[in-house]
């Protein structure tokens, strides 16, 4: 796929307490109703259906699974196999043999992990096609045969990918143009030469995946051009037959204007790149008019526009059964994933496209990606993803049933839904309705054998484990049951990001860095598997997912992605911790383009800059320089009335021992002579919050236009960020071409292994805020001489990281290290512990803090007594429990009793709270207060939708009154039910809870 769509994607996600079955996320036409088939399906792609009723669903990340004829999702996979499933890509297509039943073959096509030979692009990978053979509900082992091997993936994205068979028994095959989407790509050309795999439909022998003697361009089974069917397609994303017949529909997923059905044909060309939809894409035609003056199209069977909000064409599927009335029957539906709905083509007698019609309009959980019609008669619909970040999809089925009944929706919530033993748990059904409005009755079935009719019931847990409460409600003809997990004995984890901030501003082809911890209060750090980072594209109403990860840190490079000045696009960075009991955390960050006026953040002129091609290639015959050698004119120059000292920044890749700088002047139309104003910098921090000055400008005297200034450092260095710095705002200096000349030092002897907080008082009382501030905190810091020479001494550092920035300070603990206690030096392989104490009062911010650990590397000797150089590469951000400390508190107060109110959804109630710092003397911040109504202590009406007091100033241990008000807006709030308040204190500038209290008393509304 190339568009999809994700909006309102929260910042911090929290645990999910509420059970629904089905899902319900789309509004059918009267008559109709959707059923929940399956769940907690990790993004699915795909489906092919069984004669038998088994479903064969593809996930993207590598795995197919089959859901039983009864609806039951078997927890081994059908068959793993190892893809790429950056951006669009991972298994795109499944069918099953028309003798599947007799033969047991099952066709996929996927993206593997395989680079070709020669290639240009760091993202190219190779697609393939092929055949496995079922064993019951596995695949047999070693069964993959190859098919269909090499076709290009050049792009994240515009893979087609999708498989079926045509009555002929022959294989049907997908393919896009495999290029870039950001703007006009020769890639894309290959969609017109027939003797490429890209952009196609191809028809091959399924049993040898050769080229067949009938296909319109065929030279000999094993040509390329041989296995081509139809020419011309972007990203043809499904392909269908319609029953009956030997016409093969296409869906195309279109750039900037139009999606489109093809009724294709053998030679047809559908026209892309010259044209989409219906319109000729004058990027194309102007970049290439030769070809695109020269070419016969056939039009679309059936395309439509993005006026009205952009598109994604997805699945598509023909309704033949009698299960559907007779207005129904016969036509063509088809998904748009970015628009969330289903629609139907409605087709002549003669299967001409008469119109389309609306049929299914869904929230912003569906995202549909295939429809097929099964066994049953009725139409089922895959949907990829109900939230991106946690990765749940589902499968529905889509019944008539006229004007009979609806069955009900049971929709379930426990709070809280985990804790320790005993656990008393609230269980509420309310949200639970019937369509036809007929009243329910309700049914709690407890695991321990006890059920209960109310409502809302209390439940006592007194064993551990994961306990699942089933909820049946009945309209009196039909039922629906959904279960929900009370998990006792555990709590759930954290999952904090500590790089990059939020709000953080790149630039196009920039490697940006991911990193956090996954920590559980029960388990401790969390393994690799169990802390997932995703990594989302969004563009304007669509999104890419661009990115799964595993682990403590990563990185991905940004893109331009073709957007112009209007447009929306950011990226979204999600962190999930899953701890063994299967409670999850989830916390995200989002980064904006340096350049993106449409957000309202426009880039400052003195934005740092790197080069994107440093490659350190000697130059001169002196070893390791770091240059750019490519010439690109760049620099800075002042913003009027800025004051600020602009700087100019170069990440030379690793830790660089720098010998020499030079600069090349370039004349500015203003100032003809560049001025010496400024300080060169260097340090390993990219924030430069331990920068180091290793060299000073000649005062302000000016050098001619295009001279080569250059200046030796007097002592050798090793620094990762070079930065020059003016020391005059508002001056005026251009460049065109920096070097920096030097070699990397050593390889390291020393590692970081691990590291602990050792906190005092105890770690209880720092996750709750109590107690820990002025504190002091200790580090136990794993080392390990992972070289071949003992090591006698070092000098161990500790730094704070903060999840806002990410930034480094400067270092606030340092230890010398003794190897063990009666010994001279550490051994190669052997561990050591050191203890790094920080000062009392240095966590005396709001919020959570991470910790880098490092040596110093001057510091370092061998038992020989000489002193090794380490690279900070190895730095570590350990995977520890993140420090968080209440920066204030609340009191609240609130008059007890009723509260009258004529126009509930405009008239406020009043709050009367009190904050209190708990920082030193002169920690001046800015708070952001939210309020929520809780009613039995579940919140009823979050903060989103009610009067917020922002940046309340609060300095040291001030206290500070708040009169906050408090709208019921609607839906209103019931008369007559009682409601508590709950206040919520964040830090304004880096939005982290800092404290949160509850109303002592409730209060009714009146009216």
């Amino acid at each position: 796929m190339s568009r999809s769509t994700l909006r309102g994607v929260s910042c911090v996600l929290a645990l999910i307490c509420v059970s629904m079955s089905p899902a319900f996320a789309v509004d059918l036409p009267p008559g109709f109703e959707e059923d929940l088939v399956a769940s907690e399906l990790a993004r699915p792609t795909s489906m092919a259906i069984s004669p038998d009723g088994r479903i064969f669903i593809a996930e993207k990340g590598g795995r197919v699974r089959v859901v039983t004829p009864s609806g039951t999702l078997l927890p081994a996979p059908f068959l793993t196999v190892a893809v790429t499933d950056l951006g669009d890509r991972g298994i795109l297509g499944i069918a099953l043999d028309p003798q599947f039943l007799e033969n047991g073959f099952v066709y996929i096509n996927y993206v593997t992990q395989i680079r070709p030979p020669g290639a240009t692009r760091p993202e190219s990978v190779l697609e393939r096609v092929s055949r496995f053979t079922a064993n019951g509900d596995v695949a047999r082992v070693g069964s993959e045969h190859v098919l269909l091997d090499g076709i290009p993936s050049d792009s994240l994205s515009h893979c087609g990918g999708a498989l079926a068979f045509g009555p002929d028994g022959m294989l049907f095959v997908s393919t896009g143009d495999a290029s870039h989407f950001h703007g006009v790509d020769t890639f894309a050309l290959r969609t017109q030469d027939i003797d490429s795999l890209n952009g196609k439909i191809l028809r091959i022998d399924p049993a040898t995946g050769d080229g067949l003697p009938d296909n319109p361009f065929f030279a000999g089974p094993s040509a390329i051009r041989s296995k081509v069917w139809c020419l011309g397609f972007r990203n043809p994303f499904h392909i269908v037959f319609q029953p009956g017949t030997s016409r093969l529909f296409v869906n195309d997923v279109g750039w900037g204007a139009y999606e489109e059905v093809d009724a294709v044909y053998p030679g047809g060309n559908f026209g892309w790149p010259c044209w989409e939809g219906l319109l000729l894409r004058p990027d194309y035609h102007d970049a290439f008019p030769d070809l695109c003056d020269n070419l016969t199209v056939t039009s679309p069977w059936f395309a439509y526009d993005h006026r009205d909000g952009g598109g994604c064409i997805t699945g598509g599927a023909f309704a033949t059964s009698t299960n559907y009335p007779g207005e129904y029957r016969g036509d063509y539906f088809f998904a748009d994933f970015a628009k969330h709905t289903i629609a139907r083509c409605v087709l002549t007698p003669s299967g001409d496209f008469s119109q389309v019609l609306p049929f299914g309009q869904g929230d912003e959980t569906f995202f549909p990606v295939d429809l097929a019609e099964g066994p049953d008669g009725n139409l089922y619909v895959l949907n990829i993803a109900t939230h991106f970040v946690g990765e749940r999809g589902a499968l529905t089925r889509i019944r008539w049933i006229g004007g009979g009944n609806h069955s009900p929706v049971a929709s379930a919530r426990a709070t809280p839904c985990c804790g320790y033993a005993p656990l008393d748990v609230t269980l509420s059904s309310a949200g639970s309705y019937d369509p036809d409005g007929t009243p329910l009755t309700v049914r709690w079935d407890f695991d321990d054998g006890t059920t209960s009719m109310l409502e809302s019931v209390p439940h006592r847990f007194n064993s551990n484990g994961t306990h699942r409460v089933a909820l049946t409600v009945s309209d009196g003809t039909s039922s629906r049951t959904t279960i929900t997990p009370v998990t006792v004995g555990s709590r759930p984890p954290r999952a904090v990001i500590l790089l990059p901030h939020d709000g953080f501003r790149y630039e196009p082809g920039q490697t940006v860095a991911f990193a956090g911890f996954a920590r559980d209060p029960d388990e401790g750090p969390l393994p690799n598997y169990a802390a997932q980072w995703s990594v989302l594209l969004h563009h304007n109403d669509h999104v890419h997912p661009l990115l799964d990860a595993f682990g403590p840190s990563g990185s991905f490079v940004t893109e331009d992605h073709g957007a112009v000045d209007d447009d929306v696009l950011f990226y979204e960075i999600a962190f999930t911790a899953t701890d063994s009991s299967g409670l999850g955390k989830s916390s995200s960050v989002t980064i904006y383009p340096a350049d993106n006026a449409a957000l309202g953040r426009p880039a400052t002129a003195s934005s740092w800059m790197t080069f994107p091609d440093f490659t350190g290639v000697p130059e001169d015959g002196n070893d390791g320089i770091v240059t750019n050698g490519s010439g690109q004119t760049s620099g800075w120059h002042s913003v009027e009335n800025s004051g600020e000292r602009e700087w100019w920044q170069v990440d030379l890749g690793v830790p660089t021992r720098v010998r020499r700088i030079s600069i090349q002047s370039r004349p500015d139309l203003d100032e003809p002579e560049a001025r010496r104003d400024f300080d060169v910098l260097g340090s390993n921090d990219p924030d430069f919050a331990t920068g180091v000055r290793v060299l000073v400008s000649q005062g302000s005297t000016p050098f001619p236009p295009f001279d080569a200034w250059t200046q030796a450092l007097s002592e050798a260095a090793a620094f990762q960020y070079i930065r020059i710095q003016k020391t005059v705002p508002d001056t005026f200096f251009d460049f065109s071409e920096f070097r920096v000349y030097g070699e990397p030092p050593a390889a390291r002897d020393l590692a970081i292994e691990s590291a602990v907080v050792d906190l005092d008082p105890a770690d209880e009382d720092v996750d709750t805020g109590v107690g820990a501030m002025g504190q002091a905190v200790d580090v136990v810091v794993t080392i390990r001489n992972d070289g071949t020479t003992a090591i006698d001494g070092a000098v161990v550092r500790c730094s704070l990281a903060v999840p806002r920035n990410g930034s480094r300070l400067s270092s606030l603990a340092v230890s010398d290290f003794d190897p063990a206690p009666g010994t001279q030096s550490l051994a190669p392989g052997a561990v050591a512990t050191v203890r790094v104490p920080f000062a009392a009062g240095v966590l005396s911010d709001c919020g959570s803090y991470g910790l880098v650990v490092t040596h110093d590397a001057a510091s370092l000797h061998a038992v020989d007594g000489t002193t090794g150089d380490q690279s900070a590469a190895n730095d570590r951000y350990l995977e520890l429990d993140a420090v968080a400390l209440d920066f204030v508190t609340l009191r609240s107060a609130i008059a007890p009793g009723s509260v009258t109110i004529e126009n509930p959804a405009t008239e406020p109630v009043r709050v009367d709270m009190e904050a209190q710092g708990l920082g030193p003397a002169g920690s001046r911040r800015n708070l952001r207060v939210y309020l929520d109504v809780l009613q039995d202590g579940v919140v009823v009406r979050p903060a989103a939708r009610v009067v917020t007091v922002p940046h309340v100033p609060l300095d040291g241990t001030a206290r500070r009154r708040l009169l906050l008000q408090l709208r019921t807006i609607v839906p209103p709030l019931e008369s007559g039910r009682a409601y508590a308040v709950q206040a919520r204190l964040l830090d304004a500038d880096r939005l982290v809870e800092c404290a949160r209290a509850i109303t002592e008393n409730t209060f009714t509304i009146q009216r």
